[in-house]
């Protein structure tokens, strides 16, 4: 099962911290480690962990990290057909870890806020039931021309899952109307939910009413699932939390693969609460496993 993921491919520089210093004092880093990140490689990994085949559209740069970038891309067997390597620097994330495993970001944009319509020139060799959209990509320079293919592709038949992000409200708000529109699945946090809210008041029974699925998540309480059958509330999977990096890129892949596999939406947030609890356990924004090792 194919499935194609709008999102940028980053490295990630983790550094493990104690807790924060008061602003202007001193702290100190405990630890470091490096990964390829970005929300479309988290998604794009769970997708192939339970047997789909994902295909990130990214841009990586001609520099050294997007050359490790390629490289694990490679080893891991992700597909390539939609990431192009273009001249320019790659982007990061700076990740700061503390103990309890919760995490800071920030990042340093690069060639992977680029895109263009040649990205996709290979669209027709693939047939996708379902996409996903991160939040973060539709802050790219050029979203008006990301939006125009994914509208395209809609049309075609691609159901899309839009993951909006903590940065939904920086998003400009004629890209995120279009984007709402053309979603089939939303996953916002309460606080994303409210950024809809402000530009579609009523959000949730109009959404409903003309798509079908809004997932709004809570964290480690669960979440809350309203569909056009109703309403219902999904519980999380209770494990010990190693580092919350990609949780919620984790569900967002396998929502996209049991969604496109013809799951109920019941069995499929059921499945996408087990894969974020298995992301939480691992170390890295992303790990490599089995299903049947969820």
């Amino acid at each position: 099962m194919d499935c194609i993921v709008f999102g940028g491919l980053v490295a990630d520089r983790y550094f493990d911290i104690e807790g924060y210093p008061d602003r202007g004092q001193d702290g100190f880093i405990t630890g470091e480690t490096a990964y390829v990140g970005g929300c479309a490689v988290n998604i794009a990994a769970t997708i192939n962990n339970l047997g789909g085949n994902a295909h990130i559209v990214s841009y990586v740069g001609n520099d050294k990290t997007g050359e490790q970038i390629l490289r694990y891309i490679r080893h891991n067997g992700f597909a390539e057909d939609f990431i192009k390597q273009a001249e320019g620097k790659s982007g990061y994330c700076l990740v700061f870890k503390e103990p309890d495993g919760e995490r800071t970001f920030l990042t340093k944009k690069g060639i992977e806020g680029r895109f263009d319509a040649g990205l996709l020139e290979n669209i027709d060799s693939i047939k996708a039931p379902v996409g996903a959209v991160t939040g973060y990509y539709l802050l790219n320079e050029n979203a008006a021309t990301i939006m125009d293919c994914i509208e395209v592709m809609r049309v075609s038949g691609t159901k899309f899952i839009f993951d909006p992000g903590p940065l939904v409200g920086s998003i400009d708000s004629e890209i995120l109307k279009r984007m709402l529109k053309v979603a089939s699945v939303v996953t916002p946090n309460e606080t994303e939910m409210q950024v809809f809210e402000e530009i579609q008041p009523g959000f949730i029974e109009g959404f409903l009413k003309t798509k079908g699925i809004v997932v709004l998540k809570k964290g480690s309480n669960g979440g809350r699932c309203y569909t056009r059958n109703g309403i219902f509330d999904y519980s999380s999977v209770k494990v010990n939390a190693v580092d919350t990096t990609g949780a919620g890129d984790s569900f967002t892949g396998a929502l996209c693969y049991a969604l496109g596999m013809g799951i109920d939406i019941k069995n499929a947030v059921d499945l996408a609460s087990l894969c974020a609890a298995k992301t939480v356990q691992i170390n890295a924004p992303h790990g490599f496993w089995r299903i049947k090792e969820v």
